[in-house]
C-alpha cells in the first residue's frame, strides 16, 4: 500500500468516487521525473481548497514533483501510507511542512 492507492481505495469504499485504476509505477518514480502525474490524477477528482476539512487531502512534494498525499483526519492530523516503509499511519502533518503543497477536497468536485 502506498499513499496513492490508499487515497483511491478509501474514497472508492466511501462512495466518493468510482474505481480509479492506477497503473504500475516504480517505487522511486518521483526521484527521476518532474512531470506532475500524481497531481494531475488528484486534480481529476478533487478541487484545491484553502481551509481543509476532515476527509480532504494534503499534498506534498517528495523528489522532483508532487508525489505524496494524505487524508486529513482533523488538521494537522493526517492518515497516510509509505510504501517503502510498509505501513499506514496517523501522523502530525506539520512534521513535513517544508514539503507541503496544497489542500484538495474530493467533496467539492462537481463532476464526481
Amino acid at each position: 500500500m502506498d499513499c496513492g492507492l490508499l487515497l483511491a481505495e478509501v474514497y472508492e469504499e466511501a462512495g466518493i468516487c468510482g474505481h480509479i485504476n492506477i497503473p504500475y509505477y516504480p517505487e522511486d518514480w518521483y526521484l527521476h521525473h518532474s512531470e506532475e502525474v500524481y497531481l494531475n490524477i488528484v486534480e481529476s477528482y478533487a478541487r484545491e481548497v484553502k481551509e481543509p476539512l476532515p476527509g480532504d487531502i494534503a499534498l506534498y512534494t517528495w523528489g522532483k514533483c508532487v508525489s505524496h498525499g494524505a487524508i486529513i483526519e482533523r488538521w494537522p492530523t493526517v492518515i497516510h501510507a509509505f510504501k517503502e516503509e510498509n505501513y499506514v499511519t496517523r501522523d502530525n502533518a506539520l512534521r513535513h511542512k517544508k514539503r507541503f503543497v496544497a489542500f484538495y477536497s474530493p467533496f467539492q468536485w462537481e463532476d464526481h
